[in-house]
């Protein structure tokens, strides 16, 4: 493979890398990010998925400043600013987290998942009233079991629970038995 390979094999060669990843090979996951490192250093992909690997090495300041790279190169990219918010909550930078889930609510506003990360982070920042908002602010459609349930929880800890006992009520609808 040529210097600046083609976008399909560079594809193919990180799909290989996040493939031995989920199957626990790091080694095999670094080989690839190695290749294609070589073929395509500052490719947001290649940063992408080199910010993911360190992230899971535990070396969180590498991983965010290969995330940062990857976004100069394409700013709002969601999929970068949901790993930059991931990454910066690991290592203890809740606001920038915050501030990444945020970017990415805004473009994606029926992420329950990543509404509850936000949520979860406002809470532990101890604004509870910016979780409620990050929660109620999802599509009803968009709202599952958890998040129902955390909506709910937060409500009651504000004092609010005559908003709380109808989003208990539908979440053991959509949870019976639990």
């Amino acid at each position: 493979m040529a210097r600046g390979a083609d976008k399909a094999e560079l594809g193919r060669i990180l799909a290989g890398a996040m493939a031995a990843r989920a199957r626990g090979d790091a080694r095999e996951a670094s080989a690839l990010l190695a290749r294609a490192r070589k073929e395509q250093p500052e490719h947001p992909d290649v940063l992408h998925v080199g910010a993911i690997l360190a992230h899971e090495a535990g070396r969180g300041a590498e991983a965010r400043r290969l995330v940062d790279r990857a976004l100069a190169l394409r700013p709002g990219d969601a999929r970068l600013l949901k790993s930059r918010g991931l990454i910066c909550a690991a290592s203890g930078h809740a606001a920038e987290a915050i501030a990444a889930f945020r970017a990415v609510l805004a473009r994606q506003p029926a992420d329950a998942a990543l509404a509850r990360n936000l949520a979860a982070l406002l809470r532990q920042s101890g604004d509870a009233p910016g979780a409620i908002e990050a929660l109620r602010a999802l599509p009803p459609e968009a709202q599952d079991f958890e998040t129902r349930f955390e909506l709910a929880d937060l409500l009651r800890e504000a004092g609010d629970a005559a908003s709380a006992v109808p989003l208990l009520e539908r979440a053991s609808i959509d949870r019976p038995g639990d």
